[in-house]
């Protein structure tokens, strides 16, 4: 083979694997092929100075062509209309870039600790990369790949062409052997956590106006992942059963409620929605008849007033009905004065006077709020849980049908595997589980409206005045135990959304905004870093095999279940 033509064959790599090339050479007319080089030439090219670099760029430059591609039809045909717009071109760049980075640091930091005799010289094995050389050969290509897994297009060709750069690295890195030797986990974990951090540093190229949810929402579930690992190990054994996901749901909504009273600008909109939806009674409503020029407070102002009268300490209220001379008007709540000027005389809180004007009665106002929603939202949660229960009954069915097909089980087989639920079990457990999430739901958001006037009922109201609504988040939060079954998804959204909506109180404070400036991307690189270690050390401590798939990818270039590999091979 000439020059020119090894030439062609090594560019011809970059686009495609040797695999798809003797496709389309098979599919395209002999006149064509007569000026393309034999398939047989693309095989020799990748196996005199193998296909680790080639094999990246293939994936990475159709990587971002997908996710380019595909939020460009998403702001062409649907955020236009709305007159908005994504930035596709940093998305896809920062996507890219922290796949890309990953890969080559991972392979050649691997590298580098074999040389120096921290890692065995063993090479990318299962130990080190989580599959075998074996499932890497015969692994199917990522989505929007189509690499070669037949070719003998493996790491080791990469590696040989990355020891010319880690050969000046060696010696650098034989000061830390003996320190590191002395640890048991630290060692083949480094290349995890070292390419996580700086390959998560891309992720500075995200939209900002994004970072700061992605970034939490990666570190949420990369700590649910650390705990599946220590569960998984034992290291959570003195845990008390009765502590499960629905105990953080408090604390998220203690921080929430207070967020939602006093930082209404940084409360995320989801939350906002669902509590003025669930607020019958305690958002007083135009009486009819009311004249149509006189302003009437909207319900933003009723809570705005509530966090006035909470600063204020809760002045005693003074009724216009029966003291009509007195000028009752309390400074800050200028906005709610028509509503205060309607409240019952009996009234014995400034708050019940301004949420509940027309009903004195805290309890009678909770009971009724109570009542009135649940059989409301029982009906929407009941529907879902009946499609949710058709949907995997129907998979189910699917499943079991084409596993009986595939492996022709027999009789005995096929009863030892997980019956399909019936469709009355399907009703039966859709009524028992919309009875539990109907309670958590509209016990929460009652007790939250309820707790303000009962905590003024018992504490002083100079005491904790702002900080009692936190406590009153928790307690309402409390309920999440009655749909502990089921809500571990909610709960951790909920975790969320309280964080984000903490980072965006920080935000707005000058003492702490310098520091979150670059903090998502920090917390992004950080939370990327130990999910990779995770993945290294426990790949059964991440659930879904989908999810497994896309990490043992963006470490190995092989879309493949490293779980399941090890099963077969067991």
């Amino acid at each position: 083979m000439d020059s020119s033509a090894r030439l062609t064959a090594y560019t011809i790599r970059y686009v495609l694997s040797p695999r798809e090339y003797r496709k389309l050479v098979a599919r395209l007319n002999t006149n064509v092929t007569r000026i393309l080089p034999a398939p047989e030439k693309i095989d020799a090219s990748a196996v005199r100075s193998g296909d680790g670099v080639q094999s990246i760029v293939r994936s990475q430059s159709r990587l971002f062509a997908a996710s380019y591609g595909l939020l460009g039809l998403i702001n062409a045909f649907i955020l236009k209309r709305r007159g908005l717009n994504i930035p596709a071109l940093r998305i896809a760049t920062s996507l890219t870039a922290i796949s890309g980075i990953y890969k080559v640091l991972y392979r050649v930091l691997t590298l580098l600790l074999q040389r120096t005799g921290i890692l065995p010289r063993h090479g990318l094995s299962a130990k080190t990369t989580g599959s075998s050389t074996k499932s890497r050969v015969d692994s199917s290509p990522s989505p929007g790949t189509t690499d070669d897994p037949e070719s003998t297009c493996s790491d080791a060709g990469y590696l040989d062409n990355s020891y010319k750069i880690t050969k000046l690295l060696v010696r650098a890195g034989y000061f830390t052997k003996r320190t590191l030797k002395k640890t048991k986990h630290l060692p083949p974990l480094l290349p995890a956590l070292l390419s996580g951090l700086v390959a998560g540093s891309a992720f500075a190229l995200f939209p900002e106006s994004a970072q700061g949810y992605a970034a939490i929402y990666l570190s949420t579930r990369t700590l649910e992942f650390v705990y599946n690992y220590l569960d998984d190990m034992g290291y959570l054994e003195f845990k008390p059963r009765i502590l499960k996901s629905w105990a953080i749901f408090p604390f998220a909504f203690s921080q929430l409620f207070y967020t939602f009273i006093f930082h209404p600008d940084a409360c995320p909109n989801i939350f906002r929605r669902i509590m003025l939806r669930l607020s019958d009674g305690y958002i007083p409503t135009k009486p009819t008849g009311y004249p149509i020029d006189r302003p009437w407070p909207n319900p933003d102002q009723v809570v705005d007033g509530i966090a006035t009268i909470a600063r204020a300490r809760y002045p005693k209220f003074v009724s216009p009905i029966l003291f009509p001379n007195l000028d009752t008007t309390v400074p800050g709540l200028e906005s709610a004065e028509p509503v205060l000027s309607l409240a019952h005389p009996a009234m014995s809180t400034l708050t019940g006077a301004l949420s509940h004007p027309t009903q004195p009665s805290e309890f009678r106002t909770y009971t009724e709020l109570v009542l009135s929603k649940y059989s409301s939202i029982y009906k929407y949660v009941f529907g879902a849980y009946v499609v949710l229960g058709l949907l995997k009954w129907r998979a189910h069915s699917k499943a079991s049908s084409k596993t009986s097909e595939k492996n022709k089980l027999s009789s005995t087989d096929k009863a030892s595997k997980k019956a399909a639920p019936s469709l009355p079990g399907i009703l039966l457990s859709s009524v028992a589980n919309t009875a539990r999430t109907t309670t958590f739901i509209v016990m929460t958001a009652a007790s939250s409206w309820y707790g303000i006037g009962l905590s003024q009922q018992v504490l002083n109201n100079k005491f904790i005045p702002v900080l009692r609504f936190r406590i009153i988040g928790f307690l309402a939060g409390l309920w999440a135990f009655a749909d502990q079954v089921n809500g571990r998804a909610r709960y951790m959204f909920a975790v969320r959304l309280a964080l984000r909506s903490q980072w965006n109180v920080l935000s707005k404070d000058r003492r702490y905004a310098p520091l979150l400036k670059n903090g998502a991307a920090a917390l992004f690189a950080l939370s990327f870093a130990v999910l990779m270690a995770i993945f290294d050390l426990s790949p059964k401590s991440i659930p879904g095999p989908s999810l497994r798939k896309t990490l043992n990818w963006i470490k190995t270039n092989q879309y493949t279940d490293v779980t399941a590999e090890k099963e077969k091979d067991i």
